[in-house]
């Protein structure tokens, strides 16, 4: 019944930023901000991924051989889609590259502890096992996600300081958040901007979001995140939320409740980037492509 826990995820994070946060250990210093190649990147794309099982480290160069490495903590999916960004690019503007004066980097876990461990779940299909199961995973995703929020707060402030500290080098940040990343990234927008550090920000998945408009890619129509009343205030008019149809956090509803439950993984909200290609992700690179050519 990994669904069931991937639902209690989606479910637990909102209810979480109701509450207040539980103060803990403190945050362990980073490790290596990546590999830098040459000069100062003109643009640093942070991300904050999800709760991913399926995530691996491996660093990447997107902007080809000349370009800068990830640390790898922008989880696969992620980095899928920012080949696909890549490519999008150089297809519309005659062969140039896009990311090739961008960083990748992605939050370390040790600032922004992502990845929520389930117990182990009944047998799945066994209806029996149901209530057992979701006695055992409410404490513990809620725990996690409370974990992720306390860390989160402050975890993308810190790792951006440890990165300047590292590479000597104080770029744009451009903000790219999914599921819990959309949570704690928007709360780096003000001192960001402040500090006329901030290239533009997009969150997917998130339930801040409020209604459709120019800044809404993904679903058609009118729709309110579960959580749009504490959106925090925009700080850059290069803002996009990317929610998919019928994603719990972002578009809920009955039939959002339905699907999370019934589909393989969890429904909308598991399904970001996991085929490449749609219109919307067409229209986000273009987006990426846009801010990141505005500060080069």
């Amino acid at each position: 019944m990994r669904k069931l826990g991937a639902v209690l995820v989606a479910v637990l994070t909102t209810w979480c930023l109701t509450t207040p946060p539980v103060t803990g250990a403190s945050i362990s210093a980073a490790g290596s901000a990546g590999e830098l190649m040459g000069s100062c990147p003109a643009v640093v794309l942070l991300v904050a991924r999800g709760n991913d099982a399926e995530a691996s480290f491996e660093p990447r160069r997107y902007g080809g051989a000349a370009g800068f490495w990830s640390n790898g903590r922008e989880s696969t999916r992620i980095g899928d889609y920012l080949e696909l960004v890549e490519q999008r690019y150089r297809q519309t503007h005659g062969g140039a590259s896009l990311l090739d004066d961008v960083q990748v980097h992605g939050v370390p876990e040790q600032y922004y502890p992502a990845d929520i461990p389930l117990p182990e779940e009944g047998k799945d299909g066994e209806l029996s096992d149901l209530f057992s199961s979701a006695g055992k995973l409410v404490p513990a995703v809620a725990a996690g996600v409370r974990r992720a929020m306390t860390a989160g707060a402050q975890g993308p402030r810190q790792a951006i300081t440890a990165y300047e500290t590292d590479t000597g080098c104080t770029p744009k940040y451009l903000l790219f958040g999914y599921s819990l990343g959309a949570l704690v990234l928007p709360q780096q927008e003000q001192w960001l901007a402040e500090r006329d550090q901030l290239a533009g920000a997009v969150y997917l998945g998130s339930p801040f979001l409020r209604d459709t408009g120019a800044e809404v890619i993904g679903v058609p129509g009118y729709t309110t995140g579960a959580l749009h009343w504490f959106e925090p205030a925009a700080h850059t008019p290069n803002r996009i939320h990317y929610c998919l149809p019928d994603d719990l956090v972002c578009d809920p509803s009955p039939q959002a409740v339905s699907r999370s439950l019934q589909e393989d993984g969890g429904g909308p909200h598991a399904n970001y980037f996991r085929q490449l290609g749609d219109s919307g992700q067409l229209a986000l690179a273009d987006a990426l492509g846009e801010w990141v050519d505005q500060v080069r």
